[in-house]
């Protein structure tokens, strides 16, 4: 849950004629969609994404600077760039920096980050940030 979406609950909480009885509604569908979100992840469907995925992230690719990239399907675990948006190479990295998260928790612990990539904000204002490679490709023409 994002910043927006936290303001916006607490606001709905607040307006509430009892937001005891809100809340607790809220925390039972929030239980309800993991209980289902756990029942899906079963399915043989979700077991063949996975393999999917993971072949997405073990192909290989090989970047240079002004390379222009998108993220690879189901890859996605930055806010920036959006899907389908490409990026430009501003540096690779090698050898591969270890991210340096410190929560073994977090999805960036000891990422191994090879890609400085330059993104436009909603400014058109260039913004670098460090990516693993692993979850980019080429973009197409």
């Amino acid at each position: 849950m994002d910043d927006d979406e936290l303001s916006q609950l607490v606001e709905t909480l607040v307006a509430s004629d009892n937001p005891g009885k809100k809340l607790r509604a809220l925390v039972e569908q929030l239980a309800d969609e993991q209980s289902e979100f756990v029942d899906r992840s079963r399915s043989p469907e979700s077991t063949e994404r996975l393999r999917e995925v993971h072949a997405l992230y073990a192909t290989p690719n090989s970047f240079k600077v002004g390379d222009l990239v998108v993220w690879k399907p189901g890859l996605k675990n930055r806010s920036l760039p959006a899907y389908g948006v490409p990026a430009v190479v501003i540096e690779v990295i090698d050898p591969p920096i270890l991210d340096t998260e410190k929560s073994t928790g977090s999805t960036y612990y000891r990422e191994p980050i090879t890609l400085r990539l330059g993104v436009l904000d909603r400014d058109q204002e260039l913004l670098i940030f460090h990516f693993d490679g692993n979850r980019f490709t080429h973009q197409e023409a």
